[in-house]
This record gives C-alpha cells, structure tokens and sequence, in this order.
C-alpha cells in the first residue's frame, strides 16, 4: 500500500477532500540531499539543501528548555517536516501518562494535501492528542482550546507558509488570544465569585422566581434606535444628546449611569446590572424603580431583586445548576457573556431587534486621562476617603498606573486603555461586526470598535419611534408570575436534607486519604463504595452535582492536569481529597444559606404575597 492511501485510508474524511483538489496540487521539487520541498510564490517553504536539519534545528530551539507544555500550537508546517519531529518528540517518545495536544493550523488545505502523498501521517491522523485544523473558522479553533489545558501553551509559526496567508493566520492568532484571555479571566472569575454567585441566588430565590423570562423581550423593538449608555468619561460630553432622543430612541443604560442619568431628568427604558458585588448594588441603592425594566442576572447582589416590582426584572438562562434545580425545563431566553455590563446592554439591544445601536459612553479607555464620567461613585468614592495626605488626585493617579496602560486606536487618534478594557474591546470587535444592526460611536477619541459607523455626535440621527415598543413593555410588565410557595419550601428542606447526606458520605472519603496523598490499600474499596452511593440516589445524585457545580476551582484544577506531586497516583488522590474536602465545606455553605433564607421567608411573610 502505498504512503497516499495509507493516508486516506487512515482518516476516511479526506478522501473526497483528496479527490476534489486532486488537479490543482502543487508540485514538488527535489533537495540537495534528495529529500522534498515546496515552492509557492517564489518562496520555498524549506530549505533546498537540508530540509530534515533545518526542521531539527527549529524543534531543538522550540524545546531547549525541556520544560512540560499543555500544548503547541503549529500555525503551518509546510509538507510537515516540523511537526512529524514535534510528535516524536513530545507525544510518541514521551513515557508520561499526561502528553501534551500538538494543534496543527494550516490555512491552505492544498499544501497538506500535496503531503500526504509524500509523508506518512498515519500516527498523527489517529493519536487523540494531535489535532488537524484545515482551512478551519478561528470560533471552531478557539472551542476546541477551551476544552484543554492551556497554563503553558508554546506556539511556532511556519515563517514561509505564515507570509502566504498572513491574514487568516494574524486573526486566528487574535482569536486565540481572545479565547485563552476569557478562559484565564473566567477561571479566576469562578474561584473569586462562586460563592458570592451561589449565595446571591439562595438569597434572592423567592424574588428570581417571580420575574420576567428574557425571551419575552425578543424583537418587540424591531425597527427602533437603541442606545446603549455606558460610564466613559465621554458621556458627560453627550447628555444634551440623549436630552434630544429620548423620547424616540430606546435607552438601555449600564447600572452605573442611572443616577447621573435621572438627574438630568432622562429616564433609561433598561437598566442592565449584572455584577454580584455590594459594591455595585450601590448603584442603584435606595431607588424605587417604576418606569424602567431590569435586564439581569439570576447571581446578581440579591438587594437589586428590591429596587423593583417582580414584573419588571427580565433574567435570561444562567449556567448555574442551583438555578436549573429550583426552575426545571425553563428557557428564559440567552444573553451572550462578555464579561461587562456594557456587553449586556449590547445584547439586550439586538434581543429586541434594534435596527440601529448608537454606542454612548463606551470608550473602553482614557481619553484625555480621565478614568469615567464626572460624578461617578468612583469619583465621589475617592473624594470621600481623600485627605491632605492622599488626595483624591493620588487616588485617581493610582487607579490609571495600577496595570500597565497600552496605547490603541482611537476614533481619531490613538488613546490610552488597560487590559481589562482591550479585552472587552475584543468582545465588542468580534460582535460588532456580526450584528444585523447598524451600530454607530461617536467620534469622541474612546476605543476604536472594529465594524461600527463613526460620526460625529451631532450627525448621529435617531431612526423610528419607541411607541410600539413602550405598549408591549406595558403588556409584559402588567403580567404576574405566581409560584406555589409550599412546593418551593418543600424543594429546600429537600435540598438541604440531601447535602447533609453529602456531607457525610464526603466526610468519610476525605478522612480515608492523608494530605500527601497516601490512602491504605484496603481503604480503596471503601471509597469506591462510598463513590458509588453517593450516586446510588436519583435525588442526592441531581444535588450533588450542583453542589459540586460550585467547587469550579477544584474542577479547574483537575482539568488542567495541576500535579501536585511526583507520583501521579498520590497526586490523583491528593485531587480527590481536594474534591470531597470542598464537597464538604460546600455541603455546610448551602445548608447554613438556606437555614438563612428559611427564616427570613417566615419572619417577611411579604416575600411570598
């Protein structure tokens, strides 16, 4: 059999591939030392002398530290010279359990294809650990490596094959950025909040089950202008603008505008507050809210569940368990996370089918080195705590150098930002563009985003009216969701009485290993059958996988393969021991919030009229 139909017999699915570029796969030519190479557009993708010595050189540089990788990502190899040296290296040869993911990138399918009649892939096509992206879109990338580990990730760029296609490369890399960003920040995210997350909810349960479900709002403002309010130093530039649209435009504001915003008698129609902290309740603390709607989420600081009616919180479907737990077979409608309030509001206005955005406030920068606009709670906040020898200047100064600033496009120019916002910017660069409505900024020197319409403010016009869109919000907020209270009550003794059960069967599990991992051979039996009846019931099963749904930092760990000793097998029972220890905390931490919210709910008999 020859080295082609090994190939295609190996992965089937290139086949027809084969057969559709058959005809117009590039030639090769000989080397010096009689091995092959490639030319394409006057470049030759190796060396015409020694093809096989300069793929060495590269993967000895590439792996001179000898250090452990979770991956490395290839973007383009050529006829593979490179990447058949890597497998050996790092997968075939390594006597590890853990082997790093080699991910091959290749933005011309034709030049692998050329390949395959003259290099055996066989072992690369069917290990698990190697994966083939031909031609492939960036999003279908960026899922796959969000599904492995990603602490240590080297990258080699094919400099012949990377001027070929420099584009398609440059956005993949982007992309990737993006992505491995968003993971870094949701891991750290979940292990800072999950308690906070889960503790909210439990709080404000009784109020969560008596709002309004997100897909209600689909396309009732088809046709409408919506802006979007955001807390950049720009906005105190726009107010006279809003003064002049809000009476036609749809106003979605961020939370931390609403006070500025009433005081200059503007009324938001949404408020979009997404954030768990007290902190950010602060916001809109002390208001009772009877014109606008809140668009949020079921985690959120549980006082913001008291601003306002029931009817008038509108809450898409969350990730959490706990939540799908009390609310089983519910779709509330999605919000795509960007990780920022101002990404909420942008959604909220393609949920309602804005035919225009217009971006206010959102400057995703420092323009004129100013941190937000004038009044806001972090303004008041340093002026509060400022004193003769910490000024509220000092204050201010501290919070711009507390990062490295870089330096990024403006709508005019070029404008300072942190790494927090620029990840935001990448949110709204890649969402931007794929909106069906037209989205515009004002050219104010915030943030340039890749795919709005800039203009100037005062050219800036507002399409349509509101009308049509005020009378459904009449309709939905007049609705009123009941709840059968005695069931509820009923499905939290439920819950609480099967994480005591959790807690003991954990209990028992944790007390069987040491902290350095080492557990009695006779002993191992005992977990597996405490393993196995932990799960041996339907209804203890379904609460323990919320309550485990919690210990995401525990679960992190365990997916990147973190070792926490030499010894693989100590290391593996140290992770479990980790697992059921915060099964336990856990178990008491729903417990005790639940015995929480019990007595409020007798002694606030209000709670459930």
């Amino acid at each position: 059999m020859d080295i082609l139909t090994k190939n295609l017999e190996t992965e089937k699915a290139l086949k027809p591939l084969y057969g559709q570029f058959e005809n117009s796969l590039y030639n090769v030519e000989k080397t010096k030392d009689d091995n092959l190479t490639l030319k394409l557009n006057n470049i030759y993708l190796h060396s015409k002398y020694d093809p096989i010595k300069e793929a060495e050189r590269i993967v000895n540089i590439l792996l001179a530290d000898k250090e452990e990788l979770d991956a490395i990502i290839v973007f383009g190899t050529g006829l593979g010279y490179i990447i058949h040296l890597l497998y050996e290296k790092i997968i075939k040869k390594n006597q590890s359990k853990i082997k790093p993911y080699l991910i091959y990138i290749e933005a011309d399918i034709k030049i692998f294809l050329t390949s395959l009649k003259y290099f055996d892939w066989t072992e690369l096509l069917k290990d698990e650990n190697v994966k083939f992206f031909l031609e492939a879109e960036k999003e279908l990338i960026g899922s796959f490596i969000q599904t492995i580990p990603t602490k240590k990730i080297r990258y080699y760029y094919h400099r012949p094959s990377f001027v070929q296609k420099q584009e398609y490369y440059k956005q993949v890399q982007n992309y990737i950025g993006y992505v491995l960003d968003r993971k870094d920040m949701n891991t750290a995210t979940f292990s800072r909040f999950q308690k906070l997350w889960t503790k909210n909810f439990i709080n404000s349960l009784p109020y969560f089950l008596k709002t309004n479900k997100l897909n209600k709002l689909n396309n009732i403002g088809k046709d409408t202008t919506a802006i979007i309010i955001a807390g950049g130093p720009n906005l105190e530039r726009s107010i006279d603008f809003l003064k002049e649209s809000k009476d036609r435009a749809v106003l979605i504001a961020v939370d931390t505008v609403y006070k500025l915003l009433k005081k200059h008698n503007i009324k938001p129609d949404i408020i979009a507050t997404i954030d768990p902290q007290y902190w950010n309740y602060k916001f809109l603390e002390n208001e009772n809210i009877t014109d606008s709607i809140i668009v949020t989420d079921a985690s959120v600081y549980y006082k913001i569940f008291q601003v306002a009616n029931p009817e008038r919180y509108f809450v898409p479907n969350t990730i959490f368990p706990i939540v799908k737990y009390f609310e089983k077979n519910v779709d509330r409608g999605n919000l795509l996370a960007g990780g920022s309030v101002a990404t909420t509001a942008f959604d909220t206005a393609r949920t309602i089918g804005a035919k225009n955005i217009i971006l206010i406030g959102l400057d995703l920068s420092f323009p004129n080195r100013n941190t937000h606009f004038r009044g806001a709670f972090f303004e008041t906040n340093f002026l509060t705590f400022s004193n003769y020898f910490s000024t509220a200047e000092d204050h201010s100064y501290r919070y711009l150098t507390h990062v490295n600033l870089t330096q990024i496009d403006s709508t005019n120019g070029k404008v300072f930002s942190d790494p927090k916002m620029v990840l935001f910017k990448k949110w709204f660069d890649r969402e931007v563009p794929l909106t069906n409505a037209k989205v515009y900024q004002p050219d104010m020197g915030g943030a340039l985003i890749q795919g709005t319409n800039i203009l100037k403010l005062d050219k800036i016009t507002i399409e349509g009216t509101k009308t049509d869109f005020l009378k459904e919000l009449k309709k939905l907020t007049n609705d009123k969701n009941h709840i059968n209270w005695d069931d509820l009550l009923q499905k939290i003794k439920k819950f609480m009485n099967k994480s005591q059960e959790i807690k003991s069967i954990c209990l028992k599990i944790v007390n069987l290993i040491d902290d350095q991992g080492n557990i009695k051979s006779e002993n191992i039996k005992i977990v597996e059958k405490e393993e196995a009846n932990l799960f041996s019931d339907v209804e203890r099963e379904e609460v323990a996988r919320v309550i485990s749904s919690s210990a995401q930092d525990v679960l992190i760990s365990i997916a990147e393969n973190i070792q926490y000793s030499s010894d693989e097998k100590k290391s593996a029972w140290i992770k479990t021991k980790n697992l059921y220890s915060s099964m336990v905390e856990l178990s008491s931490f729903y417990i005790k919030n639940f015995n929480k919210l019990l007595k409020i709910m007798q002694n606030n008999p209000n709670i459930i009229m």
